[in-house]
């Protein structure tokens, strides 16, 4: 998303002409241990939450025979 308008200014030592490139929004990422939140910088919360948990299944054995504990 390109905010019109807005273009670097005060650029010591660059050509004139390369200081007319648009300022775009910064996208800012947290990679949580729960949750992975993403939006655009400046904004007060993230704009998406995605849940990052991962499991798996638990099957615990049957304790018979030799596998008895003791």
């Amino acid at each position: 998303h390109l905010e019109k308008g807005r273009y670097f200014k005060n650029t010591p030592n660059i050509p004139k002409h390369w200081t007319k490139v648009p300022m775009a929004k910064a996208v800012v990422v947290d990679l949580g241990t729960g949750y992975c939140k993403c939006g655009f910088a400046g904004l007060p919360r993230p704009s998406h939450r995605i849940s990052t948990t991962v499991g798996k299944p638990y099957m615990e054995t049957a304790k018979t025979g030799d596998n008895q504990m003791k």
